[in-house]
């Protein structure tokens, strides 16, 4: 760690990292059997090295700042990353399977993906969620809606029945 990871917070030294953004699981997830199972999936694994890229502030990369101006100020949590990267970080050796799981997510309402032109090169970004703006920058995920929503399904099936 590199003392630009700190904060000056006294004459005698380094006190306290800066404040990095974390994945906040809503308490109602953890009644969700699906969700809970879904965890040890491709797709969580792939979700969460997603996330993990989510652009939420001015960044060094051009394409970030982009991404910054162009989705994350409109209130849209989004990334774009190289599918390879994703591959090897998950210990594949082609990004073909990564591509299947996303596609997969789409599908089901996950993600979304949005076709946008970098320096007049097609690129896939992928969104994630929202936000709501305010200084908190609440958000609200497309992958804990999904679970929400299926759970609802579920419940009413079941009282029909």
């Amino acid at each position: 760690m590199s003392n630009k990871d700190l904060m000056m917070t006294s004459d005698r030294g380094f006190e306290a990292q800066k404040p990095a953004p974390s994945l906040v699981i809503p308490l109602v997830m953890y009644d969700n059997v699906d969700y809970i199972k879904w965890l040890g999936t491709a797709e969580s694994k792939v979700w969460h090295k997603m996330y993990r890229h989510v652009v939420r502030g001015r960044m060094t990369t051009k394409l970030n700042i982009k991404l910054h101006k162009d989705y994350y100020k409109k209130g849209i949590l989004t990334m774009h990353k190289d599918l390879q990267n994703i591959a090897d970080f998950l210990g594949l050796k082609s990004k073909g399977y990564i591509s299947e799981v996303i596609k997969s997510m789409e599908t089901k309402g996950i993600l979304k993906i949005h076709e946008d032109v970098w320096y007049r090169r097609q690129i896939k970004v992928y969104e994630l969620g929202t936000h709501d703006g305010s200084i908190n920058r609440y958000e609200t995920l497309h992958l804990f809606n999904y679970f929400v929503k299926m759970k609802a399904e579920k419940d009413l099936a079941n009282l029909i029945d």
